[in-house]
């Protein structure tokens, strides 16, 4: 589902709550106490930009029959923030657009994109308050949506979520590491268009967890011991413990084995008070790379888990994972954006991902997720190769049936001349399966040329295609072509 960022959002009625939190700690934390050691001068940076770009659509509001073609100028302004000191880290990026249709004025909207994270360290090498958010235009279904990010589509929402919280990171003496944290977490959905399609209810979710590891203090094993608390304020609640202990079988290979116990509980929906148990292995290639199988059960299913991430080389690398949980979507869409953060530090910086996605269709119930994505990311010295697949199995508890969506990506980069490169993405989404939206497919394509005007300054042009089709008797399809060019502007 691809989205775009909105910084300027409306949030929830109960998001003030959670917006209080955030400015008595920062009340509380004005005034630096006597343990603390004093920070260095701070260092801010900010680095702005504009830009305009004028699009061509033949296919203004996605409809099957009698499209309606249009020119669409979006005039945007944003940039960069970033605030560091030895105790206090913060990020912020985002842009302000505006799309002005010519002929469909009605369409014409604002928008933004933007996300943020903060770290600030209360206790030195002990305590800090954590918090990262953001918020994106979305569409509740994979289907009907733009070849290129534009305001005015029918299903789109404004979905917002942040978190904050604290973080405690210790060592207990020569035993193991300490690591707790809690958050506060909301998801709040706005500015709806075309309210038939349902939409989630906003949802505040608190977490807390720990973790006690041993590490590499032991010759041959490692334990860990994990414990979780959710709960949100729909009546969803979770609790967990389980202890895992890794075992040295050869040089490079540890057995998994995990054991403990779930308790979900959600009235009139969920009750489930189940063991939890897997054995699996795990092999370390190198000091970046390492691979992990898992199978066991949980939640009285059979349960499948692994995790890669693998660097073969200074220019390859792969990260993978796949993992079953059992949630609303709510905590879904919050847990989403933390992934996005950390995919950020996991692959190389200049070929992350560019925005944050919501993966599949959304609803407004709990289910039994079975969640994998792989990415890999090549660069020569002047290409770059990313691709990457998601999948998602939402097996319903309330509603009979499952949504399966498979989104797969391919973006490549070549740089012509020194300031001249082209792009060109392809990517394809399939729902196999949904009791509310049926099953569908999108193909899209876009190519593009980035002209480095000087080193503040660069023109882009390009192209974009799509076709979007419903797989069921009497089902539609819908096409849209765009022709775009863009001029932006650093400072």
């Amino acid at each position: 589902m691809r989205s775009r960022f909105l910084f300027g959002f409306s949030v929830p009625g109960n998001a003030w709550i959670g917006f209080g939190f955030v400015a008595a700690l920062c009340g509380f934390f004005a005034a630096t106490p006597a343990w603390a050691q004093e920070p260095p001068p701070p260092e801010f940076l900010v680095a702005p930009d504009v830009g305009v770009q004028e699009a061509f659509t033949d296919n203004a509001f996605l409809t099957p029959t009698n499209p309606k073609d249009d020119f669409i100028t979006s005039i945007f302004a944003g940039g960069t923030a970033s605030f560091e000191t030895g105790r206090t880290n913060a990020h912020v990026t985002g842009k302000l657009y505006y799309d002005q249709y010519a002929a469909n004025p009605e369409l014409s909207d604002w928008s933004v994109n933007a996300d943020g994270n903060i770290s600030y360290e209360v206790i030195n090498d002990f305590l800090s308050i954590e918090g990262a958010g953001t918020a994106t235009t979305t569409n509740v279904s994979t289907f009907d949506t733009p070849a290129i990010d534009r305001t005015g589509t029918p299903g789109q929402i404004l979905l917002s979520t942040y978190d904050i919280g604290p973080h405690i990171k210790t060592t207990l003496d020569d035993f193991a590491d300490l690591d707790v944290f809690a958050r506060l977490a909301q998801v709040g959905y706005g500015d709806t268009v075309d309210t038939t399609l349902p939409v989630p209810s906003d949802s505040t979710i608190f977490q807390t967890a720990a973790n006690l590891d041993t590490k590499t203090r032991y010759a041959g094993y490692q334990l860990i011991t994990n414990a979780e608390y959710e709960k949100d304020d729909h009546g969803f609640q979770l609790y967990n413990v389980f202890q895992s202990a890794y075992i040295s079988l050869i040089p490079g290979i540890r057995g998994i084995v995990r054991g403990g116990y779930d308790n979900v509980y959600d009235k009139n929906i969920i009750d489930i008070s189940a063991p939890l148990w897997s054995v699996g292995l795990e092999y370390t290639i190198n000091d970046k790379s390492k691979i992990s199988v898992e199978t066991g059960e949980r939640y009285n299913h059979n349960a499948w888990a692994a995790d890669l991430t693998l660097q073969i080389s200074d220019k390859l690398y792969a990260i993978g994972r796949y993992y079953e949980t059992l949630e609303p979507d709510q905590a879904q869409v919050n847990n989403s954006f933390i992934d996005f953060i950390g995919a950020q530090t996991d692959l190389p910086t200049p070929l992350v991902p560019a925005n944050f996605t919501v993966t599949g269709n959304l609803y407004n119930q709990p289910s039994l997720n079975k969640m994998g994505d792989f990415h890999l990311v090549y660069s020569w010295e002047r290409q770059a190769l990313d691709v990457s697949f998601n999948w998602n199995d939402q097996q319903f508890i309330i509603t009979p049936g499952h949504d399966r969506t498979l989104e797969t990506s391919v973006s490549y980069r070549l740089q012509l001349a020194p300031d001249l490169s082209g792009d060109a993405e392809a990517y394809y989404t399939h729902t196999f399966a949904s009791p509310v939206f049926g099953a569908n497919e999108t193909y899209n394509g876009t190519a593009s040329l980035i002209y480095t005007i000087n080193p503040t300054m660069n023109f882009t042009a390009g192209l974009a295609f799509q076709q979007q089709q419903e797989l069921f008797a009497g089902g539609v399809t819908i096409q849209e072509a765009d022709v775009f060019v863009a001029v932006s502007k650093n400072f």
